[in-house]
């Protein structure tokens, strides 16, 4: 009979958890985004608005009306990575 080690269980997430694409650290935190590359494949827009780049209203409200290009997941917009850096300048 083989056995399997156990983990340790805990409640600590990595820094930077892949799951969690709302730019949180799966413990609610807001994780730091400093650059470009730091920023999830599909971006909310509380993680676009922690990058300086504009405010959540204006950003919803831009999304609303077309003007940045983005998909509604439930009642939540996400922008892709490739779009919000273009858009913004930030290469």
């Amino acid at each position: 009979m083989r056995t399997i080690a156990s983990r340790p269980k805990t409640n600590e997430m990595p820094a930077r958890c892949p799951r969690h694409t709302d730019g949180t650290s799966g413990d609610g935190k807001r994780a730091t985004i400093t650059t470009v590359d730091q920023l999830p494949l599909l971006i909310s827009v509380p993680v676009m608005a922690s990058t300086g780049a504009a405010s959540e209203p204006q950003l919803r409200k831009m999304l609303r009306e077309g003007e940045l290009k983005g998909v509604k997941v439930g009642s939540d917009w996400r922008v892709s990575k490739r779009v919000f850096c273009s858009y913004f300048g930030l290469e």
